[in-house]
């Protein structure tokens, strides 16, 4: 009789299994430069000459443990001049438990946090980020799934993150640590390092 141990270490192999099988056939393909969502650059964030647009799906990506890619859908809120504020809808499980991944990821990083708030991200990423993925599968992955082709992304300029390319407009930025570990609301505020976007 196999021992709870031993289950627990097959799951584990299972997983990882899985994981490199489909990173083989899905993993997303990088492109070096003429991304669309990098034609205008502004190093000095100001929400006021670059306003958080009103309409489009908001895709928020960062890297989690094992340096998977994960995407969720959170409410965002500029709160300053070079700062914006996401939090999960209320009542919404999914959004919910990515935010739980988030505190999670979060507290596991060293100071900082990199993210990237993606606005009208390619179609397949706005599906999955408002889909609970598993924490051991890639978002990227799991959106090519859907896309039945890779995912075409690029280095972020200011945070070591790749972003989907086809992003209307890009805010990077970071999240402390110290700060989300001191606030008691469900909100992250993150503090802009760049701006980029379609011409």
């Amino acid at each position: 009789m196999k021992t709870k141990a031993q289950n627990e270490s097959y799951e584990q192999l299972f997983r990882e299994f899985a994981a490199r099988q489909l990173d083989k056939k899905y993993s997303p393909r990088k492109v070096t430069r003429g991304a669309a969502c990098q034609e205008y650059v502004r190093y000095e964030a100001d929400l006021e000459k670059d306003p958080l647009p009103r309409e489009g799906s908001r895709v928020l990506v960062w890297r989690g443990a094992g340096g998977i890619t994960r995407l969720a859908a959170f409410k965002v809120l500029p709160t300053g001049k070079d700062t914006l504020s996401v939090r999960p809808e209320t009542g919404n499980q999914v959004a919910l438990a990515q935010a739980t991944l988030l505190r999670k990821d979060i507290a596991e990083c060293t100071h900082t946090l990199p993210v990237a708030l993606c606005i009208e991200p390619r179609e397949a990423c706005s599906t999955i980020a408002l889909q609970e993925v598993q924490p051991w599968v890639d978002a990227y992955t799991a959106a090519a799934l859907i896309n039945r082709n890779s995912i075409i992304t690029v280095n972020a300029l200011t945070q070591t993150l790749a972003i989907p390319a086809s992003s209307r407009m890009v805010f990077e930025g970071y999240i402390h640590k110290s700060e989300s570990a001191a606030s008691e609301s469900d909100a992250f505020t993150i503090h802009l390092s760049c701006i980029t976007g379609q011409m």
